[in-house]
């Protein structure tokens, strides 16, 4: 027979991890990744519990870090976006604080989207995102959960606006938590934010909302919107997980002690001074 012709060129990597494009990208990867990037998200099992979906997740996501360390990348999840300034940032357990996505970087990414990075510092030293790609079939896995725990609404939201705070926001999972003492004593909890709905927002963020239940009977926040007192996060470098700040009543309490301690201070300062006069007198006599 003929002799064996030259090698081809090495196989793609898995096309759900993204990394047959990126600078240094593996040309190949895991047998139990390929599964995930070529087959989309594994089968569904109606019957599983939470725990074993989030067990499938774990696993699923280890797989997907073993191929992208090949290629000296990393596996996360994007925690925020503002999108008026076209940057955001990617949650990644192996890294000790989140890393920013700068301006050309975002594309079409959403918050809670799993995306395959890599990192560079910048001229000022600071870890930066140079590539990010999202990953289909994880970002699946991840909806899936969140759909399994705090499901979408399926009716229309209420015709009124409530306001609160965002007290919390798991990228991870795909949810935080609205305070707001009107929804609390109207559903008996705090309302669940999707990530859809989180865009532009930050911990301890003032929010207009509207309310949706779901097929679970809880809370979901829809049409949600920054109010308009609160400050731009590109302009005031709003940090996660700052707490909530004081309701307005607490804050009028707050200034009203001041002023009743300033005044208690002034009378005893002045009633100090009327008995100052008081000796002086007496021993000029």
């Amino acid at each position: 027979g003929l002799p064996p012709g030259p090698p081809g060129p090495p196989p793609p990597g898995p096309p759900g991890l993204g990394l047959s494009g990126m600078p240094g990208g593996a040309s190949t990867g895991p047998a139990s990744f390929l599964g995930l990037g070529m087959g989309g998200a594994p089968r569904q099992d109606p019957s599983q519990s939470l725990d074993q979906m989030r067990a499938e997740m774990q696993r699923a996501e280890q797989a997907t870090k073993q191929a992208a360390s090949e290629s000296q990348a990393h596996v996360g999840v994007v925690a925020r976006l503002i999108t008026s300034a076209g940057i955001g940032a990617i949650q990644c357990a192996e890294m000790p604080t989140n890393v920013q996505i700068p301006q050309g970087q975002v594309g079409a990414l959403k918050v809670g989207d799993s995306v395959v990075f890599k990192v560079a510092q910048n001229q000022l030293g600071i870890p930066q995102v140079t590539f990010a790609r999202k990953l289909e079939a994880l970002t699946q896995e991840r909806q899936r959960l969140l759909e399994a725990e705090a499901p979408m609404p399926t009716g229309a939201s209420s015709a009124e606006e409530f306001l609160g705070f965002v007290t919390s926001f798991q990228p991870e999972v795909g949810y935080g938590l609205l305070s707001c003492a009107q929804t609390r004593q109207r559903y008996g909890q705090d309302v669940y934010i999707h990530r859809d709905q989180f865009a532009d927002l930050n911990i301890s963020d003032a929010v207009h909302f509207r309310v949706a239940v779901n097929v679970k009977g809880q809370p979901v926040a829809r049409r949600v919107r920054k109010a308009a007192s609160n400050n731009s996060d590109a302009s005031n470098g709003a940090v996660l997980g700052a707490p909530p700040p004081p309701p307005p009543e607490n804050q009028a309490k707050i200034s009203k002690g001041r002023h009743s301690r300033s005044r208690s201070g002034s009378r005893s300062v002045s009633s100090k001074k009327r008995r100052s006069r008081s000796r002086d007198r007496r021993r000029r006599r």
